[in-house]
């Protein structure tokens, strides 16, 4: 995973999520560090959607696609490390 943008990662209930800014959209990533597997891949837009694509695809993974949490809130809540890329 290469960017010349801001690189923002976290990690939520086991789950590394990694958002690399590229030209035109922001290039999502959620993957298990201890299995060394990529689990999500996504593109999106705009920083705070895919913060919000990456928490949701992490609740629905670890609770199921019924779970009642709000990605939008819990996406503010975690505390995201800015890097450069």
């Amino acid at each position: 995973m290469m960017c010349d943008g801001q690189r923002y990662e976290t990690e939520w209930y086991g789950l590394r999520i990694v958002i690399e800014e590229r030209p035109t959209h922001f290039q999502v990533f959620s993957y298990d560090p201890g299995e060394c597997e990529v689990l999500y891949t996504a593109e999106r837009m705009s920083l705070d959607v895919a913060k919000f694509a990456a928490v949701d695809f992490v609740a629905t993974a670890r609770f199921g696609p019924s779970h009642d949490l709000k990605p939008e809130v819990v996406a503010e809540m975690l505390v995201w490390q800015n890097r450069l890329g």
